[in-house]
């Protein structure tokens, strides 16, 4: 269980280099149920509690924060109090979030198969 943003975004930059899409950055918050449902229900029309949700940057989207050249790919919120009482994986979801931001879907069933072929090679090599 991840407990703080700063260690999520760790995460989140051991992610990246391991896919070699970087130099790249991502915020992480960590945000409660009425938040993200709040989130849900303004950017994606769904009035309902989530575990993830992603926000992919527009390009060029200026973020002084980010060091040299990286490219910021967007903001990433996860509910902690539902992931917890689903049973599921904060690092799974991190991962899943990433892949959104770095244009991903599972939209379709091919596209949901790669996705989760990806997310599974990720979950492999950095051991959760």
């Amino acid at each position: 269980m991840l407990e703080k943003e700063k260690e999520a975004k760790l995460f989140i930059g051991n992610v990246i280099k391991l896919l070699g899409c970087g130099p790249a950055a991502a915020d992480v918050f960590f945000v409660s149920g009425p938040e993200i449902r709040r989130l849900n229900r303004l950017y994606r029309g769904r009035d309902k509690i989530t575990n993830v949700l992603s926000f992919e940057a527009p390009k060029n989207f200026p973020r002084p924060e980010v060091k040299g050249k990286a490219k910021y790919l967007g903001e990433i919120y996860l509910n902690p109090g539902y992931i917890k009482k689903h049973g599921e994986s904060q690092k799974a979801l991190l991962t899943h979030g990433l892949l959104h931001l770095l244009g991903f879907d599972h939209e379709t069933e091919n596209d949901r198969i790669k996705m989760q072929k990806l997310e599974n090679k990720i979950s492999s090599a950095l051991g959760y």
